[in-house]
């Protein structure tokens, strides 16, 4: 048995009354609390919003420009490409190193000895096949001669490369391979 004191009881209706006043304040308390975390993570989320649609603008510009710059690039190389392409002859004018090789050679210290085709094949380039042939010239003269007739022949049409130069000026003998380069239909 319970002692209770006269007057007063354990529960009564105005300490229900304050008892559910200071729950009410305790929730009210917790939920401003919570409003104002809400508040500040919306504001903080705001900021990266912000930073992330700033950064999202850059990168498209970015993009653009890396877009033109490459639009402009391919623009430079594709020119580059055509400028290669009229360059080389067609196969069915291919350039006769033989006949070119001898009226070349009109220095009289130098004379050709042979000239004759070591090889030829068709390779895949950027600007489609292309026809490489080789042609060996063995010729004989002193180190100046076969240096002004290699410039000779180097010169002396697009599509024609010298390489492979082995000059013995002791023995005066030079030898060299002509490429020519022309586009294979």
């Amino acid at each position: 048995m319970a002692i209770s004191t006269p007057g007063r009881s354990a529960i009564t209706p105005v300490r229900i009354v304050l008892l559910a006043c200071l729950v009410a304040v305790l929730s009210n308390g917790i939920l401003l609390g919570a409003a104002l975390l809400s508040v500040q993570a919306t504001e903080r989320l705001g900021e990266q919003v912000e930073a992330l649609r700033s950064n999202l603008d850059e990168l498209r510009r970015q993009q653009l420009e890396r877009r033109q710059d490459l639009e402009f690039e391919l623009q430079v190389a594709e020119e580059h490409v055509r400028a290669l392409e009229g360059a080389l002859p067609p196969v069915d004018t291919p350039i006769d190193v033989f006949r070119t090789g001898y009226q070349l050679a009109d220095d009289p210290s130098l004379q050709v000895l042979s000239i004759h085709w070591a090889s030829g094949e068709i390779r895949e380039t950027a600007i489609g096949p292309v026809e490489v042939s080789t042609h060996r010239i063995v010729s004989d003269g002193t180190l100046q001669s076969c240096l002004d007739y290699i410039a000779r022949l180097e010169a002396s049409s697009l599509g024609l490369g010298v390489q492979a130069v082995v000059i013995h000026p002791t023995l005066r003998e030079c030898s060299l391979d002509v490429v020519t380069l022309a586009k294979a239909e």
